[in-house]
């Protein structure tokens, strides 16, 4: 649930032109629809807390699974929760009641389910207001589409393990550096030379 939710960022100024008064969006709404049409966020959301109801529209329900008429009109909180993956549902809350007791932003990566059963990994940006008395009464904020993000890294993490894995098997001495010279993997009779090279300099 960026760091900004929807109608809290900063006003654009764009060049003053009389031809193309209107060349540029010039509200944070026209900004929203713009990142909504572009694919970049894939829902919002406003957390009514006193009254435990979250509104929501069709962006939102498609990336939770819900029903978008439930959505629209609002749901409980623990209605969106049912949707995140159980093994992410803690790190959820626990930020969550962070930015609650502090106000101010939040921002937190997480699986939901889709309609067919399968986990996305999305990105949540908001802002829990506080009132005069310093309690948490609204959060509004966006969603983002990180899966092909996500993904990479897993397959860069998948790559790396097994390049460890086939860099300790091998005998003699193996190695690999990047660009500026920094040591990224190594095996055991690398490790053994470059430790005795030390030895020698000292």
């Amino acid at each position: 649930m960026d760091r900004e939710g929807p109608g809290t960022s900063g006003t654009f100024d764009a060049p003053a032109s009389p031809n193309h008064e209107q060349a540029f969006p010039t509200t944070a709404s026209e900004r929203l629809q713009l990142a909504l049409d572009a694919g970049a966020i894939i829902g919002t959301w406003v957390w009514d807390i006193p009254e435990n109801r979250v509104t929501a529209g069709e962006r939102f329900s498609r990336s939770f699974g819900l029903p978008a008429d439930r959505c629209m009109v609002g749901i409980p909180i623990e209605e969106a929760f049912s949707s995140i993956h159980p093994d992410d549902r803690d790190l959820v809350s626990a930020d969550i009641q962070e930015a609650m007791n502090r106000g101010g932003a939040y921002r937190c990566e997480y699986r939901v389910r889709q309609k067919d059963g399968s986990y996305r990994w999305i990105e949540a940006n908001g802002r829990a207001e506080l009132n005069s008395e310093g309690q948490a009464v609204r959060f509004p904020g966006i969603l983002m589409d990180i899966e092909s993000r996500r993904s990479a890294e897993a397959e860069r993490d998948r790559m790396s393990a097994l390049l460890r894995t086939f860099t300790a098997a091998v005998p003699g001495v193996v190695y690999a550096k990047d660009l500026e010279g920094r040591l990224l993997v190594a095996n055991h009779g690398a490790t053994q030379l470059i430790g005795n090279a030390l030895l020698r300099d000292c």
